[in-house]
């Protein structure tokens, strides 16, 4: 979101090898409502070989590497938090509106590639609603349409059958 950014430490963002420093992201002002979601953090990083007998030479820039799977998580009333997600992870990082009184959005993020299960019950156990979904790696969003269900606590469920995650939505028209 444009209210973010970043800084370093140290503040040039060059960092010698073999050594541990900080990247700060932070937010400028508090986030705003239109702000909830899920938002990709990719880190791209350049090695370089610097000549130890002649600090006259420039450096040679041998290889970038980048660093993703990292998301920056902005729920209602909950602090902004930061998800890594690795390669064989499945996770839940946010509904929006939740509660809901119509549509919402779900968020989950995959560390690969593979058709999930998308299931809400209600807390009698009821199926109420059950979709089939081709979930890529990264960010995936499912809209939801809740507004037919009844006031309630609902749970909903993203299976591959080998990982899930379950989180609660309410509805409350």
């Amino acid at each position: 979101p444009s209210n973010y950014t970043y800084g370093c430490n140290p503040t040039d963002c060059i960092f010698n090898g073999g050594t541990t420093k900080c990247v700060d992201l932070y937010s400028v002002s508090d986030p705003i409502s239109s702000q909830v979601g899920s938002y990709p953090i990719t880190i791209l990083a350049t090695g370089y070989i610097v000549n130890p007998v002649s600090s006259s030479l420039p450096p040679i820039g041998v290889g970038q590497t980048t660093y993703d799977g990292y998301y920056l998580v902005i729920e209602e009333q909950t602090p902004v938090g930061i998800t890594k997600v690795e390669n064989g992870d499945m996770k839940s990082l946010t509904a929006y509106p939740n509660p809901t009184s119509g549509n919402t959005t779900i968020e989950f993020a995959m560390g690969y590639s593979s058709d999930v299960t998308f299931t809400i019950t209600n807390l009698l156990g009821e199926v109420v609603n059950i979709q089939k979904i081709a979930a890529t790696k990264g960010l995936n969003t499912i809209k939801l349409d809740a507004s037919g269900m009844s006031n309630g606590i609902y749970l909903y469920t993203i299976t591959d059958g080998v990982n899930s995650i379950a989180k609660k939505l309410t509805v409350n028209k």
